[in-house]
């Protein structure tokens, strides 16, 4: 029933559409962890690891990547909207101008 991906090294991974239906049948139609570990085939510590890891993965950019073309005008740009936000609407630059 569960779309299981082997990883290298033999470790089979879930996606979050597998881990949301354990969830669903868990919290809102009341299965138990035998009963869910039954109807799908897999270990019942299998599903308590799906129970406990069912946060939405969260991708954190370590450091700040450089851009050479922009990082010359990017105090430019950043000035340029600066000024933008107390000026009329009809002064204010666009995309294409600036």
């Amino acid at each position: 029933m569960l779309n299981e991906v082997q990883q290298p090294g033999g470790k089979d991974m879930y996606d979050m559409v597998d881990k949301e239906y354990v969830r669903k049948r868990h919290y809102v139609d009341g299965w138990s962890i035998r009963k869910i570990s039954r109807q799908l085939k897999i270990a019942r510590q299998t599903v308590r690891k799906l129970l406990e890891d069912a946060e939405i993965p969260i991708y954190n950019r370590q450091k700040e990547r450089n851009c050479p073309v922009m990082d010359p005008y990017r105090s430019f740009i950043e000035n340029i909207l600066l000024e933008d936000k107390n000026a009329p609407v009809k002064q204010r630059h666009t995309n294409k101008n600036i």
